[in-house]
């Protein structure tokens, strides 16, 4: 009976391993994903369960770490990438029930723990480095999110040490530490998953900040247009630099991004970020992020009116919200209609004369 539900642990662990993948869009998401896993394997360490979950933080960090993530959506790619964890999740049961009534074949099948730690060593370095390489190839991430990747890539080749000393352990018996390596890998396992977690908080303070900095524009132009009259800024300066911020936005379609913010912009463009406030509210007449969901707004009913079946959260994802709420706010604003609504009626698009304008 045991045995059975550790065969549909892993069953379910393995549907949901696949609908996240299918479904996951943004840096953040698949982090969520990871944060998840990380919590199930602890729970599984400490109810004695040798769950293979282990092969695949590696797969799932390096699918997070792409800037285009439709590769990870592929059946082809799921099966390269995870295949490692499939295959020692249909053997583990079978060694669990040998192991768990003493059958004389379980013996046979004790390579199952060497194999799955020399895997798991080859998993953690291999991504890690992959990873590594790819940061000078990707789209920049969010300064919280590739701070999270270096330290996460730390504790990868941390953990990928101590198994190494653990697998000379189990095949030299004279060999003793003085202390129990497993310990520090669990360690290294709680200590990845505090670090998710501490990103996931700042990333959800962050949308707080982006909601309330898209809804507190000042709407009087002319106290705006006061509060900077001191500043050095002329009227032509501002004109380029919204020309500039435009011409980036429109070339680089860098508002996809939804790790995007103003200190990634102002790099992008070369325009200081403190002037960004009177740049905005002065000569762009709006938000950071107001401008930003207008392109996205812009890019979402392109998709509409060239794909009409594809799922509204996955358009929010691909258009770079953090979810499907402020998907729907930001599209009712500038259209009247919910996405839904907007894609039922047929109407052209007509978002994008505002933005084609300036």
């Amino acid at each position: 009976m045991l045995t059975l539900g550790i065969v549909f642990f892993h069953l379910l662990i393995i549907f949901f391993l696949f609908k996240a993948v299918q479904s996951a869009a943004a840096f953040h998401t698949y982090i969520e994903v990871v944060t998840l896993f990380s919590a199930v394997h602890i729970v599984a360490i400490v109810c004695n369960i040798g769950t293979p979950i282990g092969l695949l933080y590696g797969p799932l960090l390096y699918t997070a770490n792409q800037p285009g993530y439709e590769a990870a959506k592929s059946k082809a790619n799921f099966l390269i990438h995870f295949t490692p964890f499939l295959l020692f999740s249909v053997a583990y049961p079978f060694v669990f029930y040998g192991l768990q009534n003493s059958l004389p074949a379980a013996q046979t099948l004790m390579f199952y723990y060497p194999a799955y730690f020399a895997s798991m060593f080859a998993s953690l370095l291999y991504y890690t480095f992959s990873i590594m390489f790819a940061r000078k190839k990707v789209q920049e991430l969010h300064a919280h999110a590739d701070l999270l990747i270096t330290k996460l890539s730390v504790v990868n080749i941390a953990n990928a040490c101590l198994i190494i000393l653990l697998m000379l352990q189990m095949f030299r018996n004279d060999i003793n530490y003085g202390f129990d390596l497993r310990l520090l890998i669990y360690g290294l396992l709680a200590c990845s998953l505090l670090l998710m977690l501490q990103y996931l908080y700042m990333r959800n303070i962050e949308a707080d900040e982006e909601t309330i900095s898209a809804d507190t524009l000042p709407v009087d132009s002319q106290q705006v247009r006061k509060r900077y009259q001191k500043s050095n800024l002329d009227e032509e300066v501002l004109d380029e630099y919204a020309r500039r911020i435009h011409k980036i936005l429109k070339e680089s379609k860098l508002y996809l991004n939804s790790d995007l913010n103003p200190d990634m912009l102002s790099k992008e463009t070369g325009i200081p970020r403190h002037h960004f406030s009177q740049l905005f509210n002065v000569q762009i007449g709006k938000s950071f992020y107001q401008l930003i969901a207008e392109y996205r707004i812009a890019h979402a009913v392109q998709v509409l009116n060239g794909e009409g079946n594809i799922k509204m959260e996955s358009l929010a994802y691909e258009c770079g919200f953090n979810s499907k709420t402020s998907f729907n706010r930001y599209f009712r604003e500038q259209t009247g209609l919910t996405p839904s609504e907007y894609r039922q009626s047929g109407k052209a698009a007509s978002v994008q004369s505002a933005i084609n304008t300036n």
